[in-house]
C-alpha cells in the first residue's frame, strides 16, 4: 500500500508539473489585448462567467486578471 501511494503521489506531481508548464507557455505566448478591445472582452467575460466558479480561478492568472478588473 505504501508503494502504491508513493507511485500515485509521483504521478500527481508529474501531472501537476506538466499542467503548470503548459499554462506558463500559454500565458507567455498569448498576446495582450489592445486597449480598444479590452473593455469589450471584459464585458463579454462578465456575461459568460457570472455565477460560475471559473472567474475565481481565472482571476489568478495575470492575463485573465486584466479581463476582470
Amino acid at each position: 500500500m505504501s508503494r502504491d501511494l508513493t507511485r500515485i503521489e509521483r504521478h500527481v506531481t508529474i501531472s501537476n508539473e506538466a499542467v503548470a508548464a503548459f499554462l506558463r507557455f500559454w500565458l507567455t505566448s498569448t498576446p495582450s489585448l489592445l486597449d480598444s478591445a479590452l473593455s469589450a472582452a471584459q464585458t463579454k467575460g462578465r456575461e459568460l462567467y457570472v455565477g460560475t466558479p471559473w472567474p475565481i480561478l481565472l482571476m489568478y492568472t495575470p492575463y485573465m486578471y486584466t479581463l476582470y478588473t
